[in-house]
């Protein structure tokens, strides 16, 4: 398998899961772009002031990054692991996203760990990067458009099984959530996609959004609504 040699931490609100282990995206924070490639490691985790740690949920290897919607696909698997940085380094922690200097690298293993994880998968296929839109060609994937309702803002998110998606929100999410709407898109990906850069403004983190009533009418007149009692 490829082994990255260059390493980036986001956030978990970044993250997008499709499966257990397997694909899945994230929302890029501002300035990622430009510097994160295919065949990039990035490392999920949060980071716990009070105790002083980088708490991984999980890792991925870049295989695609689309500039222009500011998203990254990898190839994607759960850990649970704990990083201690140097006093010196805690501070880049709390920032949007950070790189990992080699020496970091070493001292963390990850060069080890994206071997233990992704041992085997040599025949993965990398896109070029993407910096304008491009022609899908007619070969679009249907799915749901959802938004998820807390007390932190809105949710706008994608999934081809919204029940297992909310089964999900109840397990890896540490707050209360309900889903606001859904509808079903024949292009769920270009969809979910247009939506976020229309509230690009109103964006706080990841796909989580500060959204009005007028905002919510809006996305309700979108898409074959379907009725949230048929969850």
């Amino acid at each position: 398998m490829i082994i990255p040699k260059t390493f980036f931490r986001v956030s978990n609100s970044c993250l997008i899961v499709e499966d257990s282990c397997g694909k899945a995206r994230i929302q890029m924070p501002a300035g990622l772009g430009a510097r994160l490639r295919p065949r990039h490691g990035l490392v999920i985790a949060e980071w716990n002031e009070q105790e002083q740690v980088g708490e991984v949920s999980g890792i991925g290897l870049v295989v695609g990054v689309n500039q222009a919607d500011s998203e990254a696909e990898l190839q994607y698997c759960p850990v649970n692991i704990t990083l201690k940085p140097n006093p010196s380094g805690r501070r880049y922690w709390r920032n949007p996203f950070l790189g990992f200097a080699k020496e970091v690298v070493g001292r963390y293993m990850l060069e080890d760990l994206f071997h233990e994880q992704f041992e085997g998968m040599e025949d993965l296929s990398f896109q070029a990067t993407r910096s304008t839109g491009v022609d899908r060609g007619g070969a679009c994937t249907g799915g749901y458009v959802y938004v998820l309702k807390s007390d932190y803002g809105y949710k706008i998110g994608k999934t081809v099984n919204i029940k297992s998606r909310t089964r999900l929100f109840e397990v890896k999410l540490p707050f209360v959530t309900a889903i606001e709407s859904y509808a079903w898109f024949d292009d769920y990906t270009q969809a979910e996609s247009s939506l976020h850069r229309k509230f690009s403004a109103k964006r706080t983190e990841g796909e989580w959004f500060d959204l009005d009533s007028n905002d919510l009418k809006y996305i309700s007149s979108l898409g074959d609504q379907i009725r949230i009692e048929g969850l």
